[in-house]
């Protein structure tokens, strides 16, 4: 309950080792404990825990099976098999018994969805109005410049609304598109001038893009690359300071996707793959066939809508977006 904001940490006390993963699984951590029973490796890439080992893990195709059928890898997938991931809000605690390494896993915090039915919107409005402003100036701190990812949509530009107009003149805003006329960077371009924000674009090419896929995958070690316009951007904003503001995780906060609107045709898309997969000889994971299970069984509006918030909080938010 101390600990505010990414992180995710080793600490040994007392014989014990702790791995700890912050409470939206911001920060990625990956483990691997099956080499042998005395043997027990923990790393921030995945990449590091198969580099200068004889038995190098293979691909995990079913983690891959996963991602297609839900949209997003379950999380405790890393796409290799024998390496698995810190969940969420979740820590690991290694302890040798009897020269055995033993793995205890426990969850501190999980993302769900309080609500309040005793506040009023107007309230409600209130306190994040005030919430967020005061979060972006805690990033702040200490930073003498900073990067912001700006699309031009509405949360990259609420971001830059809440940037106190003293320290704008320090923030450098970025936009990646695939023309000098794409919405995002026309979007984001009046939205930095607006608020008075330096404005740099970034236009990779069609064959830029394609080199650097390479490059992608071995840095976001996935082969979903819904990180990739950020991680192109990133060698762009490393200019600007160490610290760089981007909206994402937004739409699952504060249900900003058609699946929110619409979650019964987004359970039907969701069905009709695994299905598609199934006929053709494959077949989802036990952690992904839980999560269908549940949305099947959802039989309200209220408690589909329930489990499609619950789902993309707990899976997607960190799988598919902070993590990356």
């Amino acid at each position: 309950s101390m600990l505010k904001g990414m992180f995710a940490f080793a600490l040994y006390d007392a014989g014990s080792t702790y791995l700890v993963r912050d409470r939206l699984g911001i920060k990625p951590l990956h483990f691997r404990g099956s080499l042998t029973e005395d043997v027990y490796l923990f790393s921030s890439e995945a990449k590091s825990l198969v580099q200068g080992i004889v038995a190098a893990p293979r691909f995990d195709s079913a983690a891959l099976v996963d991602a297609r059928v839900l949209g997003f890898p379950v999380r405790e997938s890393a796409f290799l098999e024998e390496i698995e991931s810190v969940g969420p809000g979740a820590f690991i605690r290694a302890e040798y018994i009897d020269g055995v390494v033993v793995l205890e896993r426990q969850q501190y915090a999980v993302v769900v969805p309080n609500i309040d039915t005793t506040i009023s919107s107007e309230d409600a409005d209130r306190e994040i109005a005030g919430m967020l402003p005061r979060v972006v100036r805690e990033e702040l701190q200490g930073a003498d410049t900073c990067a912001l990812a700006l699309s031009g949509g509405t949360d990259s530009a609420l971001l830059a609304a809440m940037i106190p107009e003293d320290r704008r003149r320090d923030v450098v805003a970025y936009t990646i598109g695939d023309s000098e006329t794409s919405t995002d960077i026309l979007g984001a371009a009046r939205v930095a001038e607006a608020l008075g924000i330096r404005h740099e674009v970034v236009v990779p090419t069609y064959e830029e893009y394609c080199a650097a896929l390479p490059w992608l995958i071995y840095h976001l070690e996935s082969p979903m690359l819904s990180g990739s316009a950020l991680a192109m951007l990133a060698p762009h904003m490393k200019r600007s300071g160490k610290v760089c503001l981007v909206g994402e995780g937004a739409d699952e906060l504060f249900h900003g996707y058609a699946r929110h609107v619409d979650p019964r045709s987004y359970r039907a898309g969701m069905l009709h793959r695994a299905e598609s997969i199934s006929a053709a000889g494959g077949s989802v994971s036990s952690n992904a066939r839980t999560i269908i299970d549940r949305l099947v069984l959802a039989e309200s509006d209220a408690d589909l809508s329930r489990a499609v918030t619950d789902v993309l909080l707990h899976e997607q938010l960190s799988g598919a977006h902070l993590s990356c």
